[in-house]
C-alpha cells in the first residue's frame, strides 16, 4: 500500500507531466523553455530526475512518455507464468515504481511471490 505522501507526490508529478505535454513539448523537436511550459525549472528538473522529461543542451524540456501497461505487454508479461521483474520491462525510477505499486493495489498488475509482475488489465 502506498502512503498518502507518495500518492500526493504522484499526483503532483502527473499534473506537471500533463502540463509539459499540453504545452506541446513532446519531443526534442518540440522542446520548450520552462516559461513556455509554465513550470519552474525546479519542477521540470524533478520530472527529469524521475525520467518523465528530458532537458536539452539549450535548457529546454520535453516529456518522455511512459506506460506500464505497454511495457508489460511488450515483454509478454500477461500472466503469472510470463511475469517479469519490473526492470526487465523497463519500469525504473521512483515515479514508475510508485505508479506500479498503485496499479498492483488496484489489481491491474499482478505480482508473484518473487516480485515479478504482469499486466492483468
Amino acid at each position: 500500500m502506498i502512503t498518502l505522501a507518495e500518492a500526493s507526490f504522484i499526483i503532483v508529478q502527473a499534473l506537471h507531466f500533463e502540463q509539459v505535454k499540453k504545452a506541446g513539448a513532446i519531443s526534442y523537436e518540440t522542446r520548450k523553455s520552462s516559461q513556455e511550459i509554465g513550470l519552474t525549472e525546479k519542477q521540470l528538473d524533478t520530472l527529469v530526475s524521475l525520467g518523465m522529461a528530458k532537458k536539452t543542451e539549450d535548457g529546454k524540456y520535453y516529456a518522455v512518455c511512459y506506460d506500464v501497461e505497454s511495457k508489460l505487454r511488450k515483454r509478454g508479461a500477461l500472466s503469472p507464468e510470463t511475469a517479469v521483474k519490473p526492470e526487465q520491462a523497463g519500469i525504473t525510477g521512483k515515479l514508475q515504481s510508485l505508479w506500479l505499486k498503485v496499479l498492483i493495489d488496484q489489481s491491474k498488475v499482478g505480482r508473484t511471490e518473487d516480485d515479478k509482475v504482469w499486466w492483468k488489465g
